[in-house]
């Protein structure tokens, strides 16, 4: 138990020392007072919020997030494989999430029981095909020797997503076997628990190589490269030292940070100039929790310039992400500054390919932003002569090889299952308007030199579900839009047919229905004066309708309309009308 002399001196520790000293009472905790068993691993989940030892059993235990460090440990207690014969029986069904495992071994991963660390389950019953394994948001303690057969294994499985700098660390997204599942799970090289703990101390006994006072990023402090290509753990309090460590080293290997809390990039503690990133690296939240990214909407956070330079966000979820600035502008070609899914809190050249987002959520500013985004997806998978030649500059500039997209979970929101371009690469990542975790921040003005002039202006898009809303869209634009193509996506099947009888005069309750509308629309229709086009979300995955109830004239075209004024694509139009001379055709 810790003396009130430990809590009056931790005020006056600096931080390096304080997470050391908190890992080691820790690890001396673990050695003395908590013993896991059987018993303790039989009854639902157990929250394990300090270090123990473990004795095989049957169960679900689940590490308390937030503690200094990283996750809870669990230490295999006695000799590992005399631990073996008291593991789960041949119907069980061990699950570990959160934890840190330190003492475990790994079979080869070729065997029967290959990904199942021994103590957890006995290898005779695995080998017979009975019990699983289920490791989430695991790490693991392993020895050189165990390290690189899993990155030698893994490199042969060319489905499965991993990281690793083939030294120091192997983080493997997911692989199931019938034997055992695992989901982001990190093997990791150390000597020992305070070993491994080592690495989210900012490398207390290594020096970093970026001062992080200094609004110079190519300044360096004198001081030893990192021990290992890894940060076992790090929150808000240290996200920015650490990546600072471990960035600053002009190499090719990949690095890997565990990001375990939800963390801010503001300036400060962001310098002002950002933060040197020099090598690969990979960012990875947790899968089994909501681990947030707050960008702060500020710009040029990380620079990226060394020729190794290159990012991965992992199950993260990035928010107020801001629109570029002058600066940004030196890099931003052919991107938007305006457009903040360009993700602009990254200074690199956008004309290379720097950036990979898996199993992510990007929180964007504005529904106009995500309904801008669904446009150029329907641009861009259409097939139509029309769309194929706007889509030229999306191929052959911006260079889009693949981008699939489906609906997300409301409609609010976008998941790409894969989208391939010449700066960034996506891949089964969601795109919304609603805030996750970090409250939304005012979006900063674009500054209005670097905006596009009126015309070069873009499409002004807008996504509608309803006829209510339709109509809306329809109505005439303000002063600072006329002559701006409108673009409205019809995110599910539309119909005008309460509106039609609206104005006609028929009742209230003939004007309800699913989809439908209550609004009518005056004798004439409604005038079209600038052009617009009607689409069919893509998202969707296939055209949705529009019934224009057999009622002429909705949308009224001056004489004078341009080719063009109203397209209509990729929907399938019910309830079409005859036109006025039909009975005269008949006789014809």
């Amino acid at each position: 138990m810790r003396s009130r002399g430990w809590a009056t001196l931790r005020l006056f520790l600096p931080l390096q020392l304080l997470l050391l000293l908190e890992a080691a009472a820790r690890t001396s905790a673990a050695d003395s007072s908590c013993v896991l068993d059987a018993s303790q691993l039989t009854s639902g989940d157990l929250s394990l919020s300090r270090d123990c030892h473990y004795t095989p059993g049957v169960g679900s235990v689940r590490g308390v997030l937030g503690l200094s460090g990283g996750p809870p440990a669990l230490i295999l207690a006695g000799d590992g494989a005399a631990a073996t014969s008291g593991a789960a029986g041949a119907d069980g069904f061990v699950s570990f999430t959160y934890v840190l495992l330190v003492g475990f071994e790994l079979p080869d991963p070729r065997s029967p029981a290959g990904l199942v660390p021994t103590g957890l389950h006995s290898s005779s019953n695995v080998a017979a095909g009975g019990g699983h394994v289920s490791l989430r948001d695991v790490r693991v303690l392993v020895d050189s020797d165990t390290l690189q057969r899993h990155v030698q294994f893994f490199s042969q499985q060319q489905t499965v997503k991993t990281y690793s700098d083939g030294a120091t660390y192997l983080h493997v997204n997911y692989f199931w076997t019938p034997h055992a599942s695992w989901q982001s799970v990190g093997l990791l090289l150390a000597s020992d628990l305070q070993d491994a703990r080592s690495t989210s101390g900012m490398a207390a006994l290594t020096g970093t190589r970026n001062n992080p006072n200094s609004t110079d990023t190519s300044a360096a402090v004198a001081g030893r490269p990192p021990k290992y290509g890894y940060v076992l753990s790090a929150s808000n309090a240290t996200f920015v030292p650490l990546m600072q460590q471990l960035g600053g080293e002009d190499t090719a290997a990949q690095a890997l940070m565990y990001v375990d809390g939800n963390v801010t990039l503001s300036k400060p503690p962001v310098p002002e100039a950002g933060m040197l990133l020099q090598r690969p690296l990979a960012a990875v939240g947790l899968s089994s929790a909501l681990t947030s990214l707050d960008l702060a909407m500020q710009v040029n956070t990380i620079i990226m310039s060394s020729r190794w330079s290159n990012i991965t966000f992992d199950s993260l979820v990035l928010e107020n992400m801001g629109p570029g600035d002058a600066r940004s502008a030196e890099v931003a070609k052919p991107l938007s500054l305006g457009s903040a899914n360009n993700l602009w809190a990254l200074y690199y050249d956008r004309q290379e390919l720097r950036m990979l987002a898996r199993n992510i959520t990007l929180v964007l500013g504005s529904q106009i932003e995500l309904d801008y985004f669904r446009y150029w997806v329907t641009v861009y998978q259409s097939s139509l002569p029309y769309f194929k030649q706007l889509a030229k500059f999306i191929r052959d500039v911006i260079r889009i090889t693949v981008w699939e997209v489906s609906d997300g979970k409301d409609d609010n929101s976008v998941r790409v299952v894969q989208l391939i371009a010449g700066s960034c690469v996506v891949e089964n990542s969601v795109y919304t308007v609603t805030p996750v975790v970090a409250p939304r921040l005012p979006t900063p003005e674009l500054n209005p030199r670097l905006q596009l002039k009126q015309g070069q202006q873009s499409a002004l898009v807008t996504a509608v579900n309803n006829a209510s809303a339709l109509l809306d869209q329809l109505q005439p634009l303000g002063p600072s839009e006329e002559g701006r193509e409108h673009v409205i996506l019809l995110r599910h099947n539309v119909s005008l047919l309460a509106a039609a009888r609206s104005s006609n005069g028929s009742t209230a309750d003939q004007q309800e229905q699913a989809n439908g509308t209550t609004q009518a629309i005056a004798p004439g229709g409604l005038p079209v004066p600038y052009p617009v086009s009607l689409l069919s979300d893509v998202s969707s995955h296939h055209s949705n309708e529009l019934d224009l109830a057999f009622q002429r004239g909705l949308l009224a075209l001056d004489a004078t309309a341009a080719d063009g004024q109203l397209q209509v694509q990729h929907l399938v139009l019910r309830g079409l009308a005859q036109g006025p001379g039909a009975a005269a055709a008949l006789s014809l």
